[in-house]
């Protein structure tokens, strides 16, 4: 399938003064193809906004390749800037003074392309993010949520081929974090554009994500699809509770002895516990047992993204590996 985003060997350095040099990233290679989202994961300070601001062509590299479907970011940005719409984290991708209407509209005249079909194209989008009753107010007046729908109208609406999102659904409600899900879902499917979104919302990474590329220190550790992750930590977890609290040494061995997710020793005590084996949870069932603690529910829980990353990061500390 053709690459719409290729990041070849990706380095970005940042003099504090002559002396110190920071290094934001260094060798980010990547692919995203078209009918694709990529989750862009990390740790704070991993590189992220840096990868993300190089390819959109807001900073330049000191080494490395990004195109743009076909087009070199350096070598030829009008190309870029037809082919990509960028949503920066905090909308800093639109003008606070104009109204929802006129952020679009000064988008459109800047791919020449406000007269006939653009205009309907404005006034799809602000149905679309039921922007109605707010699209003649300053976007400085609106509230956060109503922002981020400006900021990501204002993207689609040169109709981009590739999708640069940074926190997209920060600030939207339930419903309109999943209505955004469904829409980019469905533009990649029906109309072959491509997505890389970074967020720090595992679920809807885990949602609408085909691969995740993870970012640590400014480098990739892993680039696999989602579902061959989630495989790769693969574990059955159990959340249990407990008819009383469980006494101090008991859950202080509890912890020592096996994988414990989460405890909670109040008023309803519980422990969410992990097992590599399936056979774990006899094990645990003959600890307990012998310690007298008497359960009074249990429940399978499966594996989430989040828990996926965080060990996926603690797992690079120990090794120093990248895995493919």
């Amino acid at each position: 399938m053709r690459s719409l985003l290729e990041v070849e060997n990706l380095t970005k350095i940042y003099n504090q003064d002559k002396r110190n040099q920071v290094i934001a990233i260094e060798d980010v290679d990547f692919r995203v193809s078209e009918r694709e989202i990529v989750g862009l994961l990390g740790p704070n300070g991993a590189g992220k906004t840096t990868t993300i601001k190089c390819i959109s062509g807001l900073i330049r590299q000191d080494a490395g390749k990004v195109r743009v479907n076909g087009y070199d970011v350096e070598e030829n940005q009008e190309k870029v800037q037809e082919n990509i719409g960028t949503v920066l984290e905090g909308n800093r991708n639109i003008y606070w003074r104009l109204t929802p209407v006129e952020n679009m509209e000064f988008f459109l005249e800047l791919g020449g392309k406000l007269a006939g079909s653009g205009r309907e194209k404005i006034g799809e989008l602000i149905r679309r993010f039921d922007l109605e009753d707010k699209k003649n107010t300053p976007v400085r007046e609106l509230s956060r949520g109503m922002k981020q729908k400006v900021a990501l109208g204002s993207a689609l609406i040169k109709d981009p081929k590739l999708l640069v999102l940074d926190e997209p659904t920060l600030g939207l409600d339930v419903e309109a974090s999943k209505e955004l899900q469904r829409t980019l879902t469905s533009i990649v499917e029906k109309e072959k554009r491509a997505v890389l979104l970074s967020s720090h919302q595992m679920d809807v990474v885990q949602n609408i994500s085909e691969r995740a590329v993870i970012l640590d220190q400014g480098k990739v550790v892993v680039d696999k699809e989602v579902a061959e992750l989630l495989d790769d930590f693969k574990v059955q977890g159990y959340l249990l509770k407990f008819e009383k609290q469980l006494k101090e040494t008991t859950a202080e061995k509890l912890q020592n002895d096996f994988e414990v997710l989460e405890l909670s020793n109040g008023e309803v005590p519980s422990a969410k516990i992990a097992f590599q084996q399936p056979e774990g949870i006899y094990q645990l069932m003959d600890f307990l047992k012998g310690h007298g603690v008497t359960i009074s529910s249990i429940e399978t829980e499966g594996q989430n993204l989040e828990e996926v990353f965080l060990k996926t990061i603690k797992r690079k500390e120990q090794r120093g590996v990248k895995e493919k």
